[in-house]
């Protein structure tokens, strides 16, 4: 039997970020002492309110939620899908980040395109965050790209980088509750296409950050051993390369592609906030 997830104290607003303005979420618990803030870095092509569920999961064992659309996202400016440099994704989260009050830890989550964001802003900016934790971070396709496809990928990024093209992603895909599969076809913020310019900076990003050995946070790494978007293979081989004074990793058997809008979500949720709630009481 589940439960219904309970209600947060829900805001929006806005900063600006290198002079694009951010749409950002700030889901609070109603009652209770604020035990820890988690913000959160949404996937590509999609945006920060599917996440809604999991914030009130969280609320009522007293963390706070703050989860921004990043550029080209959701109801935040900028070209649908479109990044000039990845380190834009980054300076967003740290945006975001330096907004935050310091009254209780601030943790980090990053899911698939959100998780590769979340690590090259940890590893370069180093903020003071009480750690991070990455749910099937995007480093590779499961598929291979035919030769010809990525060399005229590679042409049209230097020709016209802001072109986009289908991703060919059915919604079938994100998750395996039919419900959700619902509502991300449906959603007019998820949009169906890739910028090329965005593919172009994402592979060099990801190979940059497979490079990483050590990270100086504590670390929670939520992999699924069934993702038919995001290579399984590069995503154990990371996990287990990286050297952090705290790792956690969980692999979730038949989890599918989107954990945390996915079945089995509210048992995620709890675990996820007992993780946290473990460190912010010895980050505090």
């Amino acid at each position: 039997m589940t439960t219904k997830p309970s209600e947060a104290d829900h805001e929006t607003f806005e900063i600006t970020e290198s002079g694009t303005r951010l749409h950002v979420h700030r889901w609070s618990p109603t009652e209770g002492p604020l035990r820890a803030r988690l913000l959160l870095v949404h996937g590509y092509a999609e945006h920060a309110e599917r996440y809604r569920e999991l914030a009130l999961h969280l609320a009522p064992r007293g963390i706070e939620t703050v989860a921004p659309d990043l550029r080209g996202h959701g109801r935040s400016d900028g070209a649908r899908g479109f990044v000039a440099d990845f380190d834009e994704y980054a300076t967003d989260v740290g945006g975001v980040f330096a907004s935050l009050a310091t009254d209780c830890p601030i943790f980090i989550l990053g899911h698939s395109n959100g998780g590769l964001v979340a690590l090259d802003y940890v590893d370069r900016y180093a903020p003071s965050a009480a750690g991070l934790i990455v749910t099937n971070p995007y480093l590779e396709l499961a598929l291979s790209v035919p030769p010809l496809k990525l060399m005229l990928g590679r042409l049209a990024a230097k020709i016209y980088p802001r072109l986009a093209v289908p991703s060919g992603i059915p919604p079938e895909v994100v998750s395996r509750d039919p419900h959700i599969v619902a509502l991300y076809d449906r959603d007019p913020l998820v949009f169906k296409t890739a910028t090329v310019g965005y593919v172009a900076e994402h592979d060099r990003c990801a190979a940059r950050v497979q490079t990483l050995t050590e990270l100086a946070l504590p670390l929670l790494f939520i992999r699924s051993d069934s993702d038919p978007l995001v290579s399984v293979e590069a995503n154990a081989r990371f996990a287990e390369q990286l050297r952090t004074p705290d790792k956690t990793v969980w692999l979730r058997e038949g989890a599918g592609r989107e954990g945390m809008n996915g079945l089995g979500r509210e048992a995620l949720s709890a675990d996820i906030a007992s993780w946290m709630l473990e460190r912010s009481t010895r980050h505090s």
